[in-house]
């Protein structure tokens, strides 16, 4: 069976690889033969899998969260320079396909100091430094709540409303919103 669906939503997923491509301009054509509505999404890899000469002609940033931050009860985090307050441009954007809102906050993520092996430093940058300083968070709240008694039948989705709750906005953008949460 040819059939591949994502492993979260449940949604059909067609993959294409091509090997050794003919250089220009490509065109693909996507086709309802039911007559019923629909919609698509399609993605380019990231990172280096593909050149920067690889992109869509007419590109929309956003709908770029992934798996497992499209998921409806984890806690989406995006990153932020914290020293100038703008979006980090790898930073997926929402919302999901299915309208969820998404990111859910935004996390400081630019050169954040970490523990690297043998017992040295450096720094890192980017959505998964972000989202280990909102896991610190989430622990510091959980020290709180259950290890000082102060609410210890917290669950994780009231750990996250709590997070979204006391977030900081700036007056500049109306909130949720699909960059900052």
């Amino acid at each position: 069976n040819n059939i591949a669906f994502e492993s979260i939503s449940g949604d059909p997923v067609i993959l294409i690889r091509f090997e050794n491509p003919v250089p220009g301009t490509w065109k693909l054509r996507v086709r309802n033969n039911e007559n019923e509505p629909f919609s698509f999404h399609s993605w380019l890899p990231s990172g280096n899998l593909i050149s920067d000469e690889t992109f869509f002609l007419i590109g929309d940033p956003n709908t770029t969260i992934t798996t497992p931050g499209n998921a409806i009860s984890v806690l989406t985090v995006t990153a932020y320079n914290q020293y100038n307050n703008t979006i980090l441009a790898e930073s997926g954007r929402g919302y999901t396909r299915s309208g969820l809102i998404k990111p859910d906050i935004a996390a400081p993520g630019y050169q954040l100091t970490c523990a690297i092996p043998q017992a040295q430093y450096s720094t890192l940058t980017g959505t998964g430094s972000a989202a280990a300083h909102t896991a610190g968070i989430i622990a510091m709240i959980m020290e709180w709540a259950y290890t000082r008694g102060n609410f210890t039948a917290a669950t994780g989705i009231q750990i996250n409303r709590m997070i979204i709750r006391e977030a900081q906005r700036s007056n500049l953008y109306v909130y949720p919103n699909n960059i900052w949460g």
